[in-house]
């Protein structure tokens, strides 16, 4: 589904008359992200980044694998970290992240998704604090209508859209990390995570 939709993207901007390249992998895996990086250079200098990379899959947390979360977590935070690093060198005049208001208000069988996309916002700022020159900035946007996350038919019809502050709640309790804590259903008790920073956060 998600091919058919990057090619019939790809399409139109072909019909448009947009010169454009297109390269993939995965922005959290840091060798092959420099590799692509080094491509782009090639065609001119990188100015800009819009970092838009996330995974989302709505559910309770006690059926989500660690490594649901991780890849959750690391799509958004460590594909921002690694992109904002290798291009430290270069002529960057904006770097905008793309979040979600589930990382503001919560949602529903978000709490992953949440805590990616306030992460995110938090390493906007620490990069402005380490590129003061560089316009940094994450917008956590509501859903969008027929595109996106949000509009996926399994998205659309698990969620009822109405703010859950309390389905996902960051804990700052770790001197190295973050607690994701989630209620249990009918009085049960909830599910607690930890994620441990990497170094560098």
């Amino acid at each position: 589904e998600k091919a058919i939709e990057v090619q019939k993207n790809l399409n139109a901007f072909r019909a448009a008359g947009i010169a454009f390249d297109y390269y993939t992998c995965s922005v959290t895996d840091r060798e092959a992200l420099a590799r692509v990086l080094d491509q782009v250079r090639r065609s001119g200098p990188i100015t800009g980044v819009l970092h838009g990379a996330g995974i989302e899959r709505s559910g309770k947390f006690e059926k989500k694998s660690p490594e649901l979360v991780a890849a959750t977590l690391g799509a958004k935070v460590t594909g921002g970290y690694n992109l904002m690093t290798l291009t430290q060198s270069d002529p960057i005049r904006h770097f905008v992240g793309f979040g979600s208001i589930s990382g503001r208000l919560g949602s529903n069988g978000q709490a992953d998704y949440c805590a990616a996309s306030d992460m995110l916002a938090k390493l906007s700022g620490w990069y402005r604090a380490r590129r003061p020159d560089v316009r940094s900035i994450t917008f956590h946007w509501h859903p969008w209508d027929e595109v996106g996350m949000a509009y996926r038919p399994v998205t659309v019809h698990g969620h009822d859209w109405k703010p859950a502050c309390m389905t996902c709640t960051t804990l700052p309790t770790l001197e190295n990390g973050l607690a994701v804590a989630e209620p249990g259903a009918d009085g049960q008790q909830g599910v607690r995570v930890t994620y441990e920073f990497p170094d560098w956060f």
